[in-house]
């Protein structure tokens, strides 16, 4: 699936919070068909954890 799960989305913006200063995804992700849509993804939970200021 092109979609993140509720966990996946919740875990990333966990390590956000507490101050994770990247991210790697694996060969199986970053390679895969959906790729760009999981960078996509990560980069609008990782705007959205920020923007919203929780700590």
């Amino acid at each position: 699936s092109s979609r993140p799960t509720r966990s996946e989305v919740c875990h990333l913006a966990d390590l956000v919070c507490q101050g994770a200063a990247g991210f790697v995804l694996s060969d199986e992700t970053a390679c895969g068909a959906h790729g760009p849509e999981a960078v996509a993804w990560m980069r609008r939970v990782i705007e959205a954890t920020c923007r919203s200021g929780i700590d």
